[in-house]
């Protein structure tokens, strides 16, 4: 599992209840330009574009109700 996660093609960022990182993959680390170990327990919502912060909120929201899938489509900004 985990050689696939990391290695996967699209980039995947595993978060808890509350938006922190748990983990991210390479595909994230490249996508978002940072370094994925220096990551694990911050916030999501520091990548996420201003405009689009609500919508992350109501993801996050809605993923704690116990909705079967949520899919919310959000623009991403990168550290330069």
């Amino acid at each position: 599992y985990t050689d696939l996660y990391d290695h996967a093609p699209i980039g995947f960022v595993t978060l808890d209840a509350i938006g922190l990182i748990s983990r991210m993959n390479f595909a994230a680390e490249e996508l978002i330009r940072v370094r994925r170990e220096r990551q694990s327990g911050h916030t999501f919502h520091n990548f996420v574009r201003e405009g689009d912060r609500a919508a992350f909120r109501e993801h996050l929201r809605r993923c704690r109700t116990g909705e079967s899938r949520v899919v919310t489509e959000l623009s991403l900004t990168r550290t330069d």
